[in-house]
């Protein structure tokens, strides 16, 4: 676990960072304080554990990012909340962590499970957010959410040097217009008293996201709670309870716990 960015370091600028620097040499600057933070961390692993590090791919060779930070800006995954960093306070903000398994999990634009920094154990959760068959890979997202479409994805994918063959990628006009489609919010049925339209828009709107395969999304589970709301309101307990039990499931993959309950 280490920042994202890092401060241009006193051991480059003894004097200061000079007021003429380029972008460019700040760049090169931050990853040079960068590779010297992740050295002092890899060598407090043990040698089975930094030898797993040096084995993950480096898609930065190049740029002028040396090779542990290569592979860290390569295979980390970010994580929400501010921390401090090897105790600084000036080094709190926006971290990325490396994990030995869940690192090395590939990119789907239509992910089969999801990643959840839980901050009460401190460790990384992955959990299928739809049925996985047997032999299926588990496959992650490596955009930080949303739906965006076909030319945005392969625009932040070129860095990692691979082009996504999934569905959504392999028709992309018609996946933009689904997706397009998903970003925009439901009317609020329910809050016109419109039970059997909220009904019909909300399996609609599950229907769409499921074709989609985006299951991933908050926009997903969100549904389910407001689902179950609906058959609550329609007298359909059982059905009701059915839906609870998938909005349970959603909820670990999102938080890891399991989601509120509905008390009427």
């Amino acid at each position: 676990m280490a920042p994202v960015i890092n401060s241009a370091s006193a051991e480059d600028y003894p004097d200061g960072v000079p007021v003429d620097i380029t972008q460019r040499e700040l760049v090169q600057a931050q990853f040079k304080a960068g590779e010297r933070q992740i050295e002092r961390l890899v060598a407090k692993m043990s040698p089975e554990r930094r030898a797993a590090y040096e084995a993950l791919t480096n898609c930065h060779e190049g740029d002028g990012c040396g090779p542990l930070m290569g592979r860290f800006r390569t295979n980390g995954i970010g994580i929400e909340g501010k921390y401090k960093f090897m105790g600084k306070e000036d080094e709190a903000g926006i971290f990325s962590v490396v994990l030995e398994d869940i690192s090395r999990a590939n990119h789907s634009c239509r992910p089969n499970a999801r990643n959840f920094f839980d901050t009460k154990w401190f460790a990384m959760v992955l959990r299928p957010v739809r049925p996985i068959k047997a032999g299926e890979e588990i496959c992650i997202s490596y955009f930080a959410g949303g739906c965006p479409p076909y030319e945005e994805r392969k625009a932040e994918l070129a860095p990692y040097g691979f082009e996504c063959k999934c569905e959504a990628c392999l028709d992309p006009a018609a996946s933009d217009a689904r997706r397009l489609e998903i970003a925009t919010p439901l009317e609020s049925q329910l809050q016109r008293g419109d039970i059997s339209g909220a009904l019909k828009a909300t399996l609609g709107r599950i229907a769409l996201i499921r074709r989609e395969g985006l299951e991933e999304l908050q926009q997903y589970k969100s549904l389910y709670v407001q689902l179950e709301m609906t058959f609550r309101l329609m007298g359909d307990l059982a059905r009701a309870a059915e839906v609870k039990k998938e909005s349970d499931r959603l909820s670990w993959a999102h938080f890891n716990e399991p989601g509120f309950s509905l008390f009427f």
